[in-house]
């Protein structure tokens, strides 16, 4: 529709009469006569500047749009991870009734915030790709009582300065350029920004809603292109209301300012049907809740995952219904995809930890073996040619000094930890005599075996012919295994998932993406002592008394238990050697370690097509092995080490057909 035919003169002329502004003749009345309407201000204020303008919108746009995604990201990792170390053990350990109670209600509680920030960042960003950019947002300020002009300069403080402060102030790393790590430093100021201008925002619009001012925000995003005379329709919509005209619905339900304020302050009814899809969203979820519950406690006839779903998931479906009354307008549809994206996250989680899956075996039968033994009087032999092997194949561990027949091969460290995984010890034992029977390794003592039921449960074995002690860590083999790993990797895990949409792990510094994930730990806040510290503790231990019997301490580990291999590892100084474990690039800050150390004691061994080395990224020596498997059987130690059998061979004479054949 054509709003210029009802624009009033006289508040046009008055309009150009009180500003810098230009008047021109752009049209004529139906009798001829010309109107005068306001041009383009030339200088009043920053925002006249065509370009910067373009430059404010979709730098603002990108930023809040990613560091919206980062710490929706974050938030959900944290929660993963506040959920797992609360129930990878069974519970928690001291002064358990109060840290039960900051679980329940500070987790529902914080992600309650994050929420309400995220559904404000998501409108922010809509707000910054209009035209003019940030008209709801400086709207809220002048409804806050600053003037245009100062909300001008504000914009323009926050956009400009954090950027500048980081590029300029911001450590070097290392391992990066240095212009890549400048403008890395400078995008992290620009999420810093982005984060400013959603809490203003936020505080701003708490507070109208709060005074009952939400019709002078709209007011004064209507009167923006007048003040300022920009390029835009809240002018023409403001006029249009003035005279009646039918135009107004349409330019409000395309301008910025009235798609967000315009209809929580109507009379038509819109008001009661966003109460009434409230209490649609709020009682269908606390149904989900409710029946998860009565399923737990059928399946499990134990209150306790019943309890914990009831407790975290009912208080941020309460705490989020309260914010929706209190402050009505505040929240929106992201707000409300937030909250059911927890409560399904807690329903799914909760009944996964509860059912009894993934649950140890019992005696095992038959044990399969990896190695056949050597054939009589068989003597240590290395291959003449190394055409077409895998580096890894020439490489050993152990003392320096001794021979390689005295060395251990990454095929004999597969044996070990593939070992560990059975439960008894007579099970473990005959997997690791039959593959040193009739070798130089013969004689193999089991010093030390876990608890099968430990998480991360390690055997430590001694090999005194070769003068080495090994420390072997089992992978995941049950559910509280399962948890410790989601634990140990929730978080970056979900950054990965979001970063196949917008690149947080590209775009950040790795030293920011590092310190983000080490602050978020739970196990800093609720004060539980890691799972990873343990192992270090083992290793320290073990490394302290194979210095003392002269021994060299080599680790090794599948899985999760690679993953532990690699940080106990890294921690002593030990020789490492992890099968498909997941990765250490952004975890290293977390687990107190450092590229270096894991970059120069691990070699890593990744079967191609396995997911679980996937998370996170690896760093130091990695060797990729084969697999045309599905991914799930890539993922197998057996079927690694018969993929390294077949390419390495085994200079000990050693078979591996039953293996290999059980492997396919």
């Amino acid at each position: 529709s054509n709003c210029d035919l009802c624009i009033d003169e006289e508040a046009q002329i008055a309009c150009c009469e009180s500003s810098s502004s230009e008047c021109a003749s752009v049209w004529s009345d139906s009798d001829g006569t010309p109107r005068k309407v306001c041009k383009k201000q030339k200088t009043f204020g920053v925002f006249s500047l065509r370009s910067y303008n373009t430059l404010i919108r979709l730098r603002t746009a990108y930023a809040v749009g990613t560091s919206c995604v980062a710490l929706v990201s974050v938030a959900l990792g944290a929660s993963l991870q506040v959920f797992f170390t609360v129930f990878a053990r069974g519970g928690l350990s001291d002064d358990s009734t109060w840290t039960a109670l900051k679980v329940m209600v500070l987790t529902p509680l914080l992600f309650l915030f994050i929420a309400i920030l995220a559904d404000e960042m998501w409108h922010l960003c809509l707000d910054a790709l209009d035209h003019p950019p940030l008209a709801s947002w400086r709207a809220m300020m002048m409804t806050a009582g600053m003037s245009p002009r100062s909300v001008d300069i504000l914009i323009v403080l926050v956009a400009e300065v954090p950027p500048l402060v980081c590029a300029v102030f911001a450590g070097f790393s290392v391992e990066d350029a240095l212009l890549a790590e400048v403008a890395g430093h400078y995008v992290v100021g620009t999420q810093i920004s982005a984060l400013i201008l959603a809490i203003l925002q936020l505080h701003a619009h708490i507070w109208a809603i709060w005074k009952g001012l939400l019709y002078k925000v709209e007011d004064a995003a209507a009167g923006l292109d007048l003040r300022h005379a920009l390029v835009g329709r809240t002018d023409l919509a403001m006029h249009c209301q003035r005279c009646n005209s039918c135009c107004v619905t349409d330019h409000l339900e395309t301008n910025g300012a009235g798609r967000r304020f315009h209809k929580t302050t109507s009379e038509d009814g819109s008001f009661a049907q966003s109460v009434s899809r409230h209490t649609i969203h709020t009682l269908v979820l606390l149904a989900c809740v409710l029946l998860a519950a009565v399923i737990v406690l059928w399946v499990t006839g134990s209150a306790l995952y019943a309890k914990a779903l009831l407790g975290m998931s009912m208080a941020l479906i309460l705490m989020s219904r309260l914010v929706a009354h209190l402050l009505p307008g505040l929240v929106g549809p992201a707000f409300n995809t937030l909250i059911g994206l927890f409560v399904v996250m807690a329903i799914g989680l909760l009944m996964f930890s509860s059912i009894g899956i993934m649950d140890l075996d019992e005696h095992t039968a038959v044990v399969p073996n990896i190695f056949e033994p050597p054939l009589p009087n068989t003597s240590f032999s290395v291959s003449s040619t190394d055409r077409g092997k895998y580096p890894i194949c020439t490489m050993s561990w152990g003392r320096p000094s001794l021979p390689a027949r005295q060395k251990l091969s990454v095929l004999d460290l597969a044996v070990f930890a593939d070992a560990v995984y059975y439960s008894y010890e007579d099970e473990v034992m005959s997997i690791i005599r039959n593959a040193t029977q009739g070798t130089d390794l013969e004689g193999v003592e089991l010093e030390y075996l876990e608890n099968p039921h430990t998480i991360g449960r390690w055997g430590t074995f001694r090999l005194s012919a070769g003068g080495v002690r090994v420390l072997a860590i089992r992978g995941t083999s049950s559910r509280e295994d399962a948890m410790a790993d989601a634990d140990m990797y929730a978080a970056i895990k979900v950054m990965q998932l979001f970063n196949m949409f917008v690149p947080l792990l590209s775009l950040y510094p790795a030293t920011y993406t590092r310190r983000l994930l080490g602050m978020s730990a739970a196990h800093r806040y609720l004060h539980e002592s890691p799972l990873w510290k343990e192992l270090v503790v083992v290793a320290n231990r073990a490394r302290k008394l194979s210095d003392k019997d002269g021994l060299e301490l080599v680790i090794t580990g599948h899985s999760l238990g690679g993953a532990l291999a690699t940080i106990a590892g890294a921690w002593t100084g030990a020789q490492t050697v992890a099968f498909s474990p997941p990765g250490q690039r952004y975890s290293t800050y977390r687990f107190g370690i450092s590229n270096v150390g894991v970059e120069k004691g691990v070699t890593i061994v990744k079967p191609r097509k396995d997911l679980v080395p996937e998370v996170d990224q690896q760093i130091g020596f990695t060797q990729v092995v084969e697999c045309s498997a599905s991914a799930i059987k890539c993922h197998s130690i057996a079927r690694t080490a018969c993929e390294l059998f077949r390419n390495c061979g085994d200079p000990r004479g050693r078979t591996m057909k039953q293996n290999c054949a059980l492997q396919g």
